[in-house]
């Protein structure tokens, strides 16, 4: 099911890139990767956050759920390119 789940995303992630909704040269493998361990992380540390950071956890998950779409608005406009921080500073 997994593999059969995976295929289907690559599929999709070759769709995006052909019709332009991620960048040309992307890697949409590793942005596959890399959200969902982002998103098993934050579930796995939810509660702990949310006590550290002195928030109630479904303020946390507004919070991050803002941020969270700020970063993958960053990844399909290319706003994560190295050294793309220091372009938005000047």
């Amino acid at each position: 099911m997994l593999r059969y789940a995976l295929e289907r995303t690559k599929e999709a992630l070759e769709g995006d890139r052909c019709e332009g909704a991620i960048p040309e040269d992307a890697d949409g493998l590793v942005m596959l990767a890399m959200t969902a361990a982002t998103c098993m992380g934050y579930c796995i540390f939810r509660e702990s956050l949310a006590r550290d950071l002195g928030l109630e956890p479904e303020e946390l998950d507004e919070r991050a759920e803002a941020v969270y779409d700020r970063m993958l608005q960053g990844l399909i406009t290319g706003a994560g390119e190295p050294g793309a921080a220091q372009d938005l500073k000047s």
